[in-house]
């Protein structure tokens, strides 16, 4: 994709963590620039974010303004897309980009691109006011872009927005089924031995992942066989709230909260079930690389998850309850216990990086790109 005319993208985010759309930038990285035209990354939250550095390890430019709502704050913003000289803007976040927009047309960018990454659940005053950002954004020539049927679904019902499918990817060069021996080296890490059960959860803490609800599994588990463990990579709340209930449960023992994971690979290769407890999401990239990694799926039925019923088949679909997640995992486990090779070669063919990343380039570049096909076949299920 790159060359001559590679174009220079200035993509605009909130904290930089290893979720996402973060992770989904780090992996395109070698498909998008050249090494005299790479993209960049403006990072609006109070801190930069701890997966600010692994971006920049793969190329990119990152900024760091911390938002406000002043006149001085988007000045700086247009200082930069204006010194900048980018080709494109890609805006990743819902707040303020209707004005981010204004601001990428002010300093003259071409092209704006906007990316909704969740199915937002919007009422009353507050969709009214999404809705006519929306507007705005298409007034404005914006290339907007549903991460998921979910997500495109949810934009034409709940604010009438029509928007182009482009599905999230993970890094299929690296997630995988592992060896036998990268699996002993993995749960090595951990403490675990061969014959013990272990789930596992990849995700922060935030309340729409509803990991109080694998706790109460997990407890559920331990009274049938007390050797299943738990293992959760994501970044945790500044009061440990997840820990707190673990203990409160009286399964703290049979937990390893294990916070950010850059490279959480070796959780995956020691698990035997994955499990996303989500409320709603996106498009669930971890539960894309666990099935890369050839796990079973326990997934709640959900908006950005129930996409993935087109596509893989070992996984179960349950209520958000305790129960209904605990006889899944056990269910998961015995009907599983050497894995899926069938998820694994099922994602890699849907949620490779080139098809995704070959999209995105396509609206930088002023190419629409063609129909997520394989996704729409999820509305037949």
């Amino acid at each position: 994709m790159t060359g001559s005319t590679t174009p220079r993208v200035l993509h605009i985010l909130g904290e930089l963590r290893p979720s996402g759309a973060e992770v989904m930038l780090r992996v395109a990285a070698p498909l998008w620039f050249a090494a005299d035209r790479p993209h960049a990354i403006l990072a609006t939250a109070e801190e930069e974010g701890p997966f600010a550095d692994r971006l920049r390890e793969a190329g990119y430019q990152v900024h760091h303004i911390r938002f406000s709502k002043t006149l001085r704050f988007f000045t700086d913003v247009y200082r930069l897309i204006r010194h900048g000289r980018f080709d494109a803007v890609h805006i990743h976040t819902e707040r303020a980009n209707l004005v981010y927009a204004i601001v990428a047309r002010l300093a003259g960018t071409v092209r704006v691109v906007h990316t909704v990454h969740s199915a937002f659940e919007f009422t009353g005053g507050l969709r009214l006011v999404r809705k006519s950002m929306r507007a705005g954004l298409r007034l404005l020539g914006v290339a907007e872009v549903s991460v998921s049927l979910s997500v495109f679904d949810n934009e034409i019902r709940r604010f009438s927005n029509r928007t182009i499918l482009i599905a999230n990817w993970y890094d299929d060069k690296v997630f995988r089924r592992p060896t036998p021996e990268e699996r002993v080296t993995a749960r090595a890490v951990y403490g675990i031995d061969d014959g013990r059960p272990v789930l596992a959860t990849l995700g922060n803490c935030a309340p729409v992942k509803n990991h109080g609800v694998v706790l109460r599994a997990q407890q559920i588990l331990l009274r049938r066989r007390p050797d299943w463990f738990y293992l959760h990579a994501g970044g945790e709340d500044a009061k440990r709230a997840e820990r707190a209930l673990a203990a409160e449960l009286g399964v703290g023992r049979r937990c390893a909260f294990l916070g950010y994971a850059p490279e959480p690979i070796s959780v995956l290769w020691a698990a035997d079930v994955f499990v996303m407890s989500s409320m709603r999401e996106g498009l669930g990239v971890a539960a894309i690389e666990a099935a890369a990694c050839g796990l079973p799926l326990v997934l709640t039925d959900v908006p950005g998850l129930r996409d993935l019923k087109a596509v893989v088949s070992d996984a179960f679909w349950v209520r958000p309850e305790p129960a209904a997640i605990a006889n899944a995992i056990e269910a998961a486990y015995v009907g599983y216990p050497s894995g899926s090779e069938g998820n694994a070669s099922s994602v890699r063919a849907v949620f490779g990086v080139e098809a995704g990343a070959s999209a995105y380039y396509g609206l930088y570049v002023g190419v629409a790109p063609p129909p997520a096909r394989k996704l729409l076949a999820a509305r037949s299920l």
